[in-house]
Protein backbone atom coordinates (compact mmCIF):
# COMPACT_ATOMS: atom_id res chain seq x y z
CA UNK A 1 0.00 0.00 0.00
CA UNK A 2 1.73 3.38 -1.55
CA UNK A 3 0.65 6.48 0.57
CA UNK A 4 -1.58 8.93 -1.36
CA UNK A 5 1.24 12.01 -1.86
CA UNK A 6 3.23 8.60 -4.36
CA UNK A 7 0.14 7.54 -6.02
CA UNK A 8 -1.17 10.82 -6.69
CA UNK A 9 2.63 11.83 -8.79
CA UNK A 10 3.34 8.33 -10.27
CA UNK A 11 0.37 6.69 -10.75
CA UNK A 12 0.70 3.27 -8.54
CA UNK A 13 -2.61 2.80 -7.69
CA UNK A 14 -4.29 -0.20 -5.55
CA UNK A 15 -4.03 -3.31 -7.31
CA UNK A 16 -6.54 -5.27 -6.08
CA UNK A 17 -6.22 -7.67 -9.22
CA UNK A 18 -3.10 -8.49 -8.82
CA UNK A 19 -3.37 -9.01 -4.94
CA UNK A 20 -6.27 -12.33 -5.88
CA UNK A 21 -3.67 -12.73 -8.69
CA UNK A 22 -1.11 -13.48 -5.86
CA UNK A 23 -3.20 -14.93 -3.20
CA UNK A 24 -4.60 -18.23 -6.23
CA UNK A 25 -0.94 -18.63 -7.27
CA UNK A 26 0.20 -19.05 -3.51
CA UNK A 27 -2.67 -21.12 -3.19
CA UNK A 28 -1.37 -23.72 -5.89
CA UNK A 29 2.07 -23.97 -4.55
CA UNK A 30 0.81 -23.67 -0.76
CA UNK A 31 2.97 -20.87 0.16
CA UNK A 32 1.80 -17.69 2.22
CA UNK A 33 1.76 -14.53 -0.47
CA UNK A 34 3.03 -11.03 0.83
CA UNK A 35 0.23 -8.51 -0.43
CA UNK A 36 -0.62 -4.95 1.06
CA UNK A 37 1.62 -3.27 3.11
CA UNK A 38 3.26 -6.40 3.96
CA UNK A 39 4.91 -6.30 0.45
CA UNK A 40 7.80 -4.59 1.90
CA UNK A 41 11.01 -4.03 0.01
CA UNK A 42 12.88 -5.90 3.25
CA UNK A 43 10.62 -8.76 3.05
CA UNK A 44 10.43 -9.32 -0.21
CA UNK A 45 14.26 -9.79 -0.10
CA UNK A 46 14.42 -11.80 2.57
CA UNK A 47 11.25 -14.07 1.32
CA UNK A 48 13.30 -14.66 -2.35
CA UNK A 49 16.53 -15.26 -1.11
CA UNK A 50 16.04 -19.07 -0.86
CA UNK A 51 12.76 -19.43 -3.08
CA UNK A 52 12.71 -21.88 -5.43
CA UNK A 53 10.12 -19.58 -7.83
CA UNK A 54 9.38 -15.76 -7.10
CA UNK A 55 5.82 -14.29 -8.53
CA UNK A 56 5.87 -10.86 -8.43
CA UNK A 57 2.37 -9.45 -9.37
CA UNK A 58 2.51 -5.62 -8.51
CA UNK A 59 3.47 -2.21 -10.71
CA UNK A 60 6.92 -2.22 -12.51
CA UNK A 61 8.52 1.65 -13.48
CA UNK A 62 9.96 0.34 -16.71
CA UNK A 63 11.61 2.96 -16.81
CA UNK A 64 13.36 2.89 -13.97
CA UNK A 65 13.84 -0.78 -14.59
CA UNK A 66 12.05 -1.13 -10.85
CA UNK A 67 9.49 -3.10 -9.70
CA UNK A 68 7.16 -1.10 -6.79
CA UNK A 69 6.88 -2.73 -3.96
CA UNK A 70 5.34 -1.02 -0.49
CA UNK A 71 7.09 1.08 1.22
CA UNK A 72 5.70 -0.24 5.30
CA UNK A 73 5.47 1.99 7.78
CA UNK A 74 1.31 1.68 7.25
CA UNK A 75 0.86 -0.90 9.48
CA UNK A 76 -0.45 0.73 12.03
CA UNK A 77 -3.51 2.45 10.08
CA UNK A 78 -3.90 -0.02 7.94
CA UNK A 79 -6.72 -2.82 8.37
CA UNK A 80 -7.06 -5.65 7.01
CA UNK A 81 -10.32 -8.40 6.22
CA UNK A 82 -9.67 -12.33 7.29
CA UNK A 83 -8.28 -13.03 4.16
CA UNK A 84 -5.27 -10.34 4.48
CA UNK A 85 -6.51 -8.04 1.86
CA UNK A 86 -6.46 -4.42 2.20
CA UNK A 87 -10.00 -2.42 3.45
CA UNK A 88 -10.87 1.03 2.28
CA UNK A 89 -8.69 3.79 3.72
CA UNK A 90 -11.00 6.46 5.88
CA UNK A 91 -10.39 9.99 4.68
CA UNK A 92 -10.62 12.66 6.58
CA UNK A 93 -12.48 15.55 5.43
CA UNK A 94 -11.07 18.16 8.50
CA UNK A 95 -7.40 17.57 6.44
CA UNK A 96 -7.01 21.39 4.47
CA UNK A 97 -5.83 21.52 1.08
CA UNK A 98 -2.66 23.05 2.44
CA UNK A 99 -1.34 19.70 3.04
CA UNK A 100 -0.65 18.83 -0.57
CA UNK A 101 2.32 21.17 -0.48
CA UNK A 102 3.81 19.43 2.12
CA UNK A 103 3.40 16.12 0.23
CA UNK A 104 6.63 16.01 -1.10
CA UNK A 105 8.46 16.80 1.97
CA UNK A 106 6.71 13.53 3.49
CA UNK A 107 6.86 11.48 0.21
CA UNK A 108 9.24 8.24 1.17
CA UNK A 109 12.41 8.15 -0.68
CA UNK A 110 11.94 6.12 -3.92
CA UNK A 111 14.72 3.44 -2.31
CA UNK A 112 12.90 2.46 0.06
CA UNK A 113 9.86 0.84 -1.76
CA UNK A 114 11.68 -0.19 -5.35
CA UNK A 115 13.42 -2.85 -6.11
CA UNK A 116 15.79 -1.81 -8.45
CA UNK A 117 17.54 -3.92 -11.11
CA UNK A 118 20.99 -2.60 -8.81
CA UNK A 119 19.80 -3.98 -5.79
CA UNK A 120 18.44 -7.36 -7.68
CA UNK A 121 22.34 -7.57 -8.61
CA UNK A 122 23.41 -7.91 -5.50
CA UNK A 123 21.72 -10.51 -4.36
CA UNK A 124 22.60 -14.37 -4.30
CA UNK A 125 19.25 -16.02 -5.74
CA UNK A 126 18.77 -20.15 -5.93
CA UNK A 127 15.57 -19.53 -8.01
CA UNK A 128 14.67 -21.75 -10.83
CA UNK A 129 12.42 -19.56 -12.15
CA UNK A 130 10.58 -15.69 -11.44
CA UNK A 131 7.86 -14.59 -13.05
CA UNK A 132 7.41 -11.14 -13.51
CA UNK A 133 3.49 -10.16 -14.02
CA UNK A 134 3.17 -7.07 -14.31
CA UNK A 135 0.81 -4.19 -13.76
CA UNK A 136 2.83 -1.56 -15.56
CA UNK A 137 1.13 2.47 -15.32
CA UNK A 138 1.22 4.54 -18.91
CA UNK A 139 1.47 7.54 -16.71
CA UNK A 140 5.17 8.57 -15.57
CA UNK A 141 6.01 4.93 -15.46
CA UNK A 142 5.92 4.65 -19.17
CA UNK A 143 4.97 1.33 -21.12
CA UNK A 144 6.76 -1.99 -21.21
CA UNK A 145 10.24 -1.13 -23.12
CA UNK A 146 12.95 -3.44 -24.23
CA UNK A 147 15.03 -1.97 -22.06
CA UNK A 148 13.72 -1.72 -18.96
CA UNK A 149 12.52 -5.32 -19.56
CA UNK A 150 16.08 -6.80 -20.22
CA UNK A 151 17.63 -4.55 -17.48
CA UNK A 152 15.32 -6.55 -14.88
CA UNK A 153 15.44 -10.20 -17.01
CA UNK A 154 19.18 -9.74 -16.56
CA UNK A 155 19.61 -8.42 -13.08
CA UNK A 156 17.25 -11.05 -12.04
CA UNK A 157 19.58 -13.72 -14.09
CA UNK A 158 23.02 -12.36 -13.20
CA UNK A 159 21.99 -13.34 -9.56
CA UNK A 160 21.25 -16.82 -10.01
CA UNK A 161 18.01 -17.10 -10.96
CA UNK A 162 17.86 -19.65 -14.26
CA UNK A 163 14.83 -18.28 -15.89
CA UNK A 164 12.70 -15.37 -16.05
CA UNK A 165 9.17 -15.15 -17.65
CA UNK A 166 8.12 -11.77 -18.70
CA UNK A 167 5.65 -9.74 -20.17
CA UNK A 168 5.89 -8.27 -24.11
CA UNK A 169 2.80 -6.45 -23.85
CA UNK A 170 0.09 -5.34 -21.21
CA UNK A 171 -2.56 -8.00 -21.38
CA UNK A 172 -5.83 -7.95 -20.05
CA UNK A 173 -6.50 -8.37 -16.67
CA UNK A 174 -8.50 -11.65 -16.84
CA UNK A 175 -6.60 -12.90 -19.58
CA UNK A 176 -3.39 -12.77 -17.33
CA UNK A 177 -5.28 -14.71 -14.42
CA UNK A 178 -6.19 -17.45 -16.85
CA UNK A 179 -2.54 -17.43 -17.75
CA UNK A 180 -1.18 -17.81 -14.61
CA UNK A 181 -3.59 -20.37 -13.26
CA UNK A 182 -2.50 -22.98 -16.28
CA UNK A 183 1.39 -21.72 -15.99
CA UNK A 184 1.28 -23.31 -12.65
CA UNK A 185 -0.87 -26.19 -12.97
CA UNK A 186 1.36 -27.19 -15.82
CA UNK A 187 4.45 -26.30 -13.90
CA UNK A 188 2.91 -28.77 -10.64
CA UNK A 189 2.12 -31.49 -13.08
CA UNK A 190 6.27 -31.58 -13.81
CA UNK A 191 6.39 -29.81 -17.09
CA UNK A 192 8.86 -27.52 -18.12
CA UNK A 193 8.56 -24.22 -18.41
CA UNK A 194 7.78 -23.84 -22.24
CA UNK A 195 5.71 -26.48 -22.37
CA UNK A 196 3.72 -24.61 -19.25
CA UNK A 197 3.78 -21.15 -20.86
CA UNK A 198 2.71 -23.09 -24.32
CA UNK A 199 -0.66 -24.99 -22.14
CA UNK A 200 -1.49 -21.41 -20.86
CA UNK A 201 -1.18 -19.59 -24.23
CA UNK A 202 -3.32 -22.23 -25.27
CA UNK A 203 -5.98 -21.63 -22.50
CA UNK A 204 -6.27 -18.32 -22.95
CA UNK A 205 -6.51 -18.52 -26.80
CA UNK A 206 -9.55 -20.89 -25.94
CA UNK A 207 -11.31 -18.44 -23.87
CA UNK A 208 -13.53 -16.62 -26.54
CA UNK A 209 -12.89 -13.04 -25.88
CA UNK A 210 -9.57 -13.43 -25.77
CA UNK A 211 -8.62 -16.06 -29.06
CA UNK A 212 -6.78 -12.65 -30.71
CA UNK A 213 -3.01 -12.90 -30.32
CA UNK A 214 -2.44 -9.91 -28.39
CA UNK A 215 -4.41 -11.63 -25.47
CA UNK A 216 -2.23 -14.67 -25.12
CA UNK A 217 1.54 -14.13 -26.97
CA UNK A 218 2.56 -11.61 -25.21
CA UNK A 219 4.65 -13.40 -22.42
CA UNK A 220 8.32 -14.53 -23.07
CA UNK A 221 11.09 -17.01 -21.35
CA UNK A 222 14.37 -15.86 -20.79
CA UNK A 223 16.69 -18.77 -19.07
CA UNK A 224 16.83 -22.42 -19.44
CA UNK A 225 14.22 -24.71 -19.88
CA UNK A 226 13.52 -25.02 -16.46
CA UNK A 227 11.42 -27.24 -14.19
CA UNK A 228 10.41 -26.31 -10.81
CA UNK A 229 9.95 -29.22 -7.93
CA UNK A 230 7.64 -32.14 -9.25
CA UNK A 231 4.24 -32.51 -6.29
CA UNK A 232 3.91 -35.73 -7.50
CA UNK A 233 6.92 -36.50 -6.93
CA UNK A 234 7.12 -35.17 -3.54
CA UNK A 235 3.75 -37.14 -3.09
CA UNK A 236 5.70 -40.34 -3.66
CA UNK A 237 8.58 -39.72 -1.79
CA UNK A 238 6.20 -38.89 1.03
CA UNK A 239 4.04 -41.75 0.73
CA UNK A 240 7.19 -44.05 0.66
CA UNK A 241 8.96 -42.28 3.71
CA UNK A 242 5.51 -43.15 5.48
CA UNK A 243 5.50 -46.80 4.30
CA UNK A 244 9.15 -47.53 5.72
CA UNK A 245 7.40 -47.42 9.12
CA UNK A 246 4.84 -50.65 8.92
CA UNK A 247 3.67 -50.69 12.06
CA UNK A 248 2.38 -46.99 12.46
CA UNK A 249 1.66 -46.04 8.89
CA UNK A 250 -1.64 -47.08 8.84
CA UNK A 251 -3.03 -44.85 11.45
CA UNK A 252 -1.02 -42.29 10.07
CA UNK A 253 -2.30 -42.10 6.26
CA UNK A 254 -6.04 -43.04 8.21
CA UNK A 255 -5.18 -39.42 9.64
CA UNK A 256 -3.98 -37.53 6.67
CA UNK A 257 -6.79 -39.01 4.84
CA UNK A 258 -9.20 -37.88 7.09
CA UNK A 259 -7.13 -34.49 6.66
CA UNK A 260 -7.32 -34.22 2.63
CA UNK A 261 -11.29 -35.28 2.80
CA UNK A 262 -11.80 -33.05 4.97
CA UNK A 263 -10.20 -30.31 2.73
CA UNK A 264 -12.18 -31.66 -0.23
CA UNK A 265 -15.71 -31.51 1.10
CA UNK A 266 -14.88 -27.64 2.03
CA UNK A 267 -13.81 -26.97 -1.22
CA UNK A 268 -16.92 -28.71 -2.38
CA UNK A 269 -19.08 -26.89 -0.32
CA UNK A 270 -17.73 -23.54 -1.16
CA UNK A 271 -16.36 -22.19 2.09
CA UNK A 272 -14.33 -19.29 1.56
CA UNK A 273 -13.13 -18.64 5.24
CA UNK A 274 -9.35 -20.46 6.10
CA UNK A 275 -9.43 -23.50 8.50
CA UNK A 276 -6.29 -24.46 10.12
CA UNK A 277 -5.52 -27.06 12.67
CA UNK A 278 -2.26 -27.32 15.20
CA UNK A 279 0.93 -28.98 13.77
CA UNK A 280 1.18 -30.49 17.74
CA UNK A 281 -2.46 -32.22 17.15
CA UNK A 282 -1.30 -33.79 13.76
CA UNK A 283 1.62 -35.10 15.34
CA UNK A 284 0.20 -36.15 18.48
CA UNK A 285 -2.20 -38.59 16.03
CA UNK A 286 0.08 -39.52 12.84
CA UNK A 287 2.52 -40.94 15.81
CA UNK A 288 6.25 -41.48 15.20
CA UNK A 289 6.33 -41.52 11.14
CA UNK A 290 8.20 -39.59 8.85
CA UNK A 291 7.08 -37.80 5.60
CA UNK A 292 3.63 -36.80 6.80
CA UNK A 293 4.33 -33.35 6.46
CA UNK A 294 5.79 -33.30 2.70
CA UNK A 295 2.70 -35.38 2.05
CA UNK A 296 0.34 -32.82 3.15
CA UNK A 297 2.52 -30.13 1.59
CA UNK A 298 2.44 -32.01 -1.54
CA UNK A 299 -1.44 -31.49 -1.90
CA UNK A 300 -1.69 -27.84 -0.66
CA UNK A 301 -1.86 -27.37 2.76
CA UNK A 302 0.10 -24.64 3.90
CA UNK A 303 2.88 -24.74 7.40
CA UNK A 304 2.69 -21.33 9.67
CA UNK A 305 5.30 -21.41 12.00
CA UNK A 306 4.18 -19.30 15.94
CA UNK A 307 3.27 -16.04 15.04
CA UNK A 308 0.76 -13.20 17.30
CA UNK A 309 0.19 -15.80 19.99
CA UNK A 310 -0.85 -18.43 17.27
CA UNK A 311 1.24 -21.91 17.86
CA UNK A 312 2.96 -23.41 14.93
CA UNK A 313 -0.33 -24.33 12.60
CA UNK A 314 -1.75 -26.02 9.49
CA UNK A 315 -3.60 -24.43 6.54
CA UNK A 316 -6.19 -25.78 4.95
CA UNK A 317 -6.04 -25.61 1.02
CA UNK A 318 -8.83 -23.79 -0.33
CA UNK A 319 -8.65 -25.16 -3.69
CA UNK A 320 -7.65 -28.66 -5.30
CA UNK A 321 -5.04 -27.05 -8.20
CA UNK A 322 -4.90 -29.92 -11.01
CA UNK A 323 -6.77 -32.27 -8.66
CA UNK A 324 -4.24 -32.92 -6.42
CA UNK A 325 -6.27 -33.83 -3.09
CA UNK A 326 -8.64 -36.08 -4.95
CA UNK A 327 -5.49 -37.99 -6.57
CA UNK A 328 -3.93 -38.31 -3.04
CA UNK A 329 -6.95 -39.20 -1.33
CA UNK A 330 -7.47 -42.32 -3.81
CA UNK A 331 -4.13 -43.34 -3.15
CA UNK A 332 -4.32 -43.17 0.51
CA UNK A 333 -7.29 -45.33 -0.17
CA UNK A 334 -5.61 -48.03 -1.78
CA UNK A 335 -2.87 -48.16 -0.28
CA UNK A 336 -4.62 -48.82 3.09
CA UNK A 337 -7.02 -51.67 1.35
CA UNK A 338 -3.79 -53.44 1.10
CA UNK A 339 -3.35 -56.23 3.94
CA UNK A 340 -1.38 -55.88 6.72
CA UNK A 341 1.25 -58.49 5.51
CA UNK A 342 1.60 -56.44 1.72
CA UNK A 343 2.10 -53.43 3.59
CA UNK A 344 4.91 -55.03 5.75
CA UNK A 345 6.31 -56.60 2.36
CA UNK A 346 6.51 -53.35 0.79
CA UNK A 347 8.33 -51.70 3.21
CA UNK A 348 11.12 -53.94 3.06
CA UNK A 349 11.42 -53.51 -0.55
CA UNK A 350 11.78 -49.62 0.15
CA UNK A 351 14.79 -50.18 2.00
CA UNK A 352 16.45 -51.36 -1.39
CA UNK A 353 17.57 -48.27 -3.49
CA UNK A 354 16.73 -49.66 -6.92
CA UNK A 355 13.66 -51.15 -5.64
CA UNK A 356 12.97 -47.89 -3.69
CA UNK A 357 13.36 -46.26 -6.70
CA UNK A 358 10.69 -48.73 -9.12
CA UNK A 359 8.47 -48.48 -6.68
CA UNK A 360 8.12 -44.46 -6.09
CA UNK A 361 7.85 -43.73 -10.01
CA UNK A 362 4.83 -46.81 -9.80
CA UNK A 363 3.29 -44.63 -7.14
CA UNK A 364 4.18 -41.02 -8.71
CA UNK A 365 2.72 -42.60 -12.38
CA UNK A 366 -0.21 -43.93 -10.60
CA UNK A 367 -0.87 -40.42 -8.67
CA UNK A 368 -0.46 -38.70 -12.07
CA UNK A 369 -2.95 -40.70 -14.41
CA UNK A 370 -5.89 -41.85 -11.78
Amino acid sequence: MLPQNVTDRWGWGVLPNAEQEALVVCEQVGVKPLIGSSATKEAILEAISGAECIHLATHVSWKLSALVLSPGGQEQNAKTNGNGQMLPERMDLNDSDDSDMESNADMPALSEFLLSAADILDLQLSAKLVVLSAYGSYGRSGKINAEGLIGLARAFLAAGAQCVLVPLWSVPELATKIFMRSLYEGLLRGLKVSSAMSEAMQKVQETKQFTHPSNWAGFMIIGSDIKISNKSTMFGNALADLVTTPGKCRESMRVLLHLIEKSLQRINRGHKNPMYTTKQSIIKKVGPVIGWQELLKSVGFRFEEPASGMPPSVFFPMSDAGDRLLQASTSLQALLGLSSTSTMALSKLLVHPDAADEIIQMVNSFYLWI
